[in-house]
This record gives structure tokens, C-alpha cells and sequence, in this order.
């Protein structure tokens, strides 16, 4: 288990170095546990990160709503694997944070934010959560194949029509077949 963090402050643009910066301050812990036996094997971690951001510069310029804000992510995950050679993952990720339509909101052609029917600003919240799932094979220490599926329960705020166009979280589900060679 451990904790950490850092401190840090930014100018904004990326060649000014003088005049009102943007603050981050940013704290987290994460959590690791394994299991190892034969024939099987157990793996989990999560982490947890919040940030606090202070606008000192960007909300005097524009570049944001808010004077202040936080951000959160949580992640989790477990891993099994028999003998070392076939293995299940089952992940879980949520990101949530202040509202900010400068930031965050879905933007037209002309650069205005985009509203649904109620004329609300769409996709003012970062909010995003889902699941993850993977199946691997490990024929020999240093390769494995895996089938990887990202399935999104919410996505800029919404589950359902986040774009205004349609759009829902689930449309961003995506598969991924990948090998990983280690040497």
C-alpha cells in the first residue's frame, strides 16, 4: 500500500514563463496484493488520485469556469491466472469531476457547446465510468495473447446520448487483441 503525490504549477500556453500560474496538487494512494501458488495465481490492485486545481491563471484568462475545481479517478482490478498460463482480468474505472463547459462540453463547428433538447450544455461533467475485461494465454514466460473488451457505463456525464447526436457510452465499447513479447 502506498501514498503519494506532488505539488506543481504550470503558465499557461506553451512558451510564456512569467506572470499568474495555474496550481495542481495532487494525492493518491494505491493498493497492491499477491498470491502466488501452484497452481494458481491472484493479483489485484486499485489506486485512487484526486486533484485540486486552482485557476489562478486560466480562469482570469478564459480557459475555464471555475476558479477552483477537482478531479477524481478510481481504478481496480483482479487478476487470476492458472499456471501461470491462462488467465482472466476484470477491471473497473470511474472518473468524475466539477463541472466545466469550457473544458469538458461537446463543441460544434463554430466552437459553441452543444445542448440538448432541455438546452442544457452537453457533456459539462468529465464523469466517465466502465468495465474491463481480458483473457490471456501465456505459452511461454516472456510471450502472451490477450483479448481485451473496455465496456463503458457512462461516458462525459451521460450513459445515454452524451453527443446529442445519438451517441451513447456504449458506442465507445472497444475489443482489443494484442501479444505482448518481454525481453
Amino acid at each position: 500500500m502506498g501514498y503519494f503525490g506532488i505539488t506543481a504549477k504550470q503558465y499557461p500556453g506553451s512558451t510564456k514563463i512569467s506572470g499568474p500560474t495555474d496550481r495542481f496538487v495532487d494525492q493518491g494512494i494505491d493498493a497492491q496484493y499477491q498470491y502466488f501458488s501452484d497452481p494458481h495465481t491472484l493479483s489485484t490492485q486499485l489506486s485512487f488520485i484526486r486533484e485540486k486545481a486552482s485557476w489562478n491563471a486560466g480562469f482570469a484568462n478564459g480557459s475555464v469556469d471555475n476558479p477552483s475545481s477537482v478531479l477524481k479517478s478510481f481504478k481496480a482490478k483482479a487478476s487470476y491466472y492458472y499456471k501461470r498460463m491462462y488467465g482472466v482480468t476484470v477491471g473497473y474505472f470511474a472518473t468524475t469531476g466539477d463541472a466545466d463547459c469550457t473544458r469538458f462540453c461537446l463543441k460544434d463547428d463554430t466552437g459553441a457547446p452543444v445542448v440538448d433538447a432541455n438546452g442544457q450544455a452537453v457533456g459539462a461533467k468529465p464523469n466517465t465510468s466502465g468495465m474491463m475485461y481480458e483473457v490471456s494465454y501465456t505459452p511461454i514466460q516472456n510471450v502472451r495473447l490477450s483479448l481485451q473488451y473496455t465496456a463503458f457505463r457512462k461516458f462525459n456525464g451521460t450513459s445515454t446520448n452524451y453527443d446529442n447526436a445519438g451517441r451513447n457510452a456504449a458506442d465507445n465499447n472497444t475489443a482489443y487483441l494484442y501479444g505482448w513479447f518481454a525481453f
